[in-house]
């Protein structure tokens, strides 16, 4: 009989190559680590010495040891296997990760928590990119689709006229045998089909629009919660951020939110706020989000919307990436603008898309 080798739990985690932590849970809900197999630490950069029997609060900024610990809280609370994405900036840069976390059980009582961690920094990065150029493209169409029913409209008209004036001719005209009742035909013929046509061309102009991701639930305390500790990983401002769900395009709000609240940290002396409302009309509902400062805010002349971006006079630039979220939003039918700061000084950049407000997230 061949002796069996005795495989330990470190290389039986070591051996599968996908990043995998594993997680102590002491009295009052607090995370320890003790283990990060070998695929982890290559991809994360982190080191179990590094880590272990440490709370991610002991090598983590605040802001990332926040939004993470809530993760690991909602597993804790829901008894259950938690999958959600996530974007941490660890040594090695930031990581979109999909990860799920599993209870570690002794009886009754979980004593532990398994995370297994899958990079999808490519797929969120192309995801991202769809979107954009989803915009652009559909931009694109409205435009020409635009262009086409004016030219259509331009051409139907006199084409009509023709139609009427070779009808009016044909009435009571004589054949003299000269093959001219025979061209007026064809002028009648040639005219209904040049008609025909142009229909054809609008119908085909309209059916190049393009479908835009359908909706998904977001929750939009974890998505703003990531953003931040990215942003602010080491909380020199205070960001209030709402806490609960929404179903709308969810790559587009990522992409809109990264750029507004990037802004709003950039320029804010100490404080930004966001807030989301729904309101409803004859086209559906849409969510009403508003991301506030208390920076200089803008002068009347600089509003960046609908414009370029632009420089102070210190330089700084005002309205990076804000062409891009006025595309993004407009092309899914939404609106953007600049409201009066919800703080006393700065501002607020608000802008409207289709979705619903489903729930609280906690």
């Amino acid at each position: 009989m061949p002796t069996s080798a005795v495989v330990n739990s470190e290389e039986i985690l070591d051996s599968i190559e996908v990043p995998i932590f594993v997680l102590d849970v002491l009295p009052g809900e607090e995370f320890r680590f003790r283990r990060l197999n070998s695929s982890h630490e290559q991809m994360s950069g982190l080191k179990n010495e590094e880590v272990f029997g440490k709370s991610p609060y002991d090598f983590l900024p605040e802001r990332t040891a926040d939004t993470i610990t809530k993760n690991y809280r909602k597993c804790l609370s829901s008894k259950a296997a938690y999958t959600y994405e996530e974007n941490i900036d660890l040594s090695t840069g930031p990581i979109w990760w999909q990860t799920t976390l599993s209870p570690i059980r002794t009886g009754d009582v979980i004593t532990g928590i398994i995370g297994i961690a899958t990079d999808i920094t490519e797929f969120k990065e192309t995801q991202f990119k769809q979107a954009e150029s989803n915009a652009k493209i559909k931009a694109l169409n409205d435009d020409l689709a635009l262009f086409t029913s004016t030219a259509a409209h331009d051409l139907r008209g006199p084409l009509r006229q023709i139609g009427l004036i070779v009808e009016m001719i044909s009435e009571g005209f004589e054949d003299l045998g000269d093959g001219k009742t025979e061209l007026l035909v064809k002028a009648g013929d040639m005219t209904q089909k040049a008609l025909s046509q142009i229909d054809d061309m609008l119908s085909y102009a309209r059916s190049l629009t393009l479908d835009l991701a359908p909706h998904q639930t977001v929750d939009l305390h974890h998505v703003c919660s990531d953003l931040v500790a990215i942003l602010d990983p080491l909380s020199t401002k205070t960001v209030t951020i709402p806490t609960c769900q929404v179903t709308t395009d969810k790559a587009a709000l990522q992409i809109i939110l990264r750029n507004l609240l990037d802004n709003a940290i950039k320029f804010s002396k100490s404080r930004v706020g966001v807030t989301v409302d729904v309101i409803a009309d004859r086209d559906g509902e849409w969510l009403v989000i508003k991301v506030s400062d208390d920076g200089k805010g803008f002068a009347s002349k600089d509003h960046p919307i609908g414009g370029a971006p632009h420089s102070d006079s210190q330089g700084a630039v005002h309205g990076f990436g804000l062409a891009a979220v006025q595309q993004l939003v407009e092309v899914r039918g939404g609106t953007v603008w600049i409201d009066d700061s919800e703080f006393d000084n700065g501002a607020t950049i608000c802008f409207q898309i289709p979705g619903q407000l489903v729930a609280s997230a906690r």
